[in-house]
């Protein structure tokens, strides 16, 4: 009996060492390239946030749709930080390259900080599958002088690319293009505040 009991707790430890291994993933801003040239003494000062996601999103595994009403929970692909902290991160280094300001605030900030612009987003829906399609929908404001300039709903959506073979990682597909479409709001926000400095 004791050697069948060894014999079980060495199939379990072999069993949790070759268990798989999970992926993290995260959000970049937009290269360098798109920044635009704007002198110091006019460049605005932005204030990023609220960004809220809805709460089905607000944990570290990724989810992709599956059906019209069904989600899948990737056990091993997560996000490397929470997804709302991300998003603020990257929409706010994207409106500092493509506005050209270093001037950036993320919510909340002081009460006296100076805000010329700020940009709230409420991620309405994220939906797609590895070598399907994926698509973001968000609702933006942009504030100026404690007043709505802007208040707009949006929708991208693009294609990823099928998996090749089972080594291939379909995921960094998805959170590729995902990347995009958050690139793609933050020049629309961007372009919006172009024009309201107009």
């Amino acid at each position: 009996m004791k050697r069948l009991t060894l014999a079980i707790l060495l199939a379990g430890l072999a069993g949790c060492g070759s268990s798989k291994a999970s992926r993290f993933y995260y959000l970049k801003p937009i290269p360098e390239a798109e920044r635009a040239t704007q002198s110091p003494e006019d460049a605005p000062v932005i204030g990023v946030g609220p960004i809220t996601i809805p709460q089905r999103f607000d944990r570290p595994n990724i989810l992709t749709t599956t059906g019209t009403h069904e989600l899948r929970l990737a056990e091993f692909h997560r996000w490397a930080e929470p997804m709302e902290e991300n998003l603020a991160n990257v929409l706010g280094e994207n409106l500092a390259a493509l506005i050209g300001t270093d001037w950036i605030y993320y919510h909340p900030w002081r009460s006296t900080t100076h805000i010329d612009y700020q940009v709230s987003v409420r991620l309405l829906q994220v939906s797609g599958t590895p070598g399907g399609t994926v698509t973001l929908t968000a609702r933006w404001t942009i504030y100026g002088n404690q007043k709505v300039l802007v208040n707009r709903k949006s929708v991208f959506s693009r294609e990823t690319a099928a998996p090749k073979d089972k080594e291939d990682h379909p995921y960094e597909e998805l959170i590729a293009e995902f990347n995009e479409l958050v690139n793609d709001l933050s020049r629309e926000i961007a372009e919006a505040i172009r024009q309201q400095r107009d």
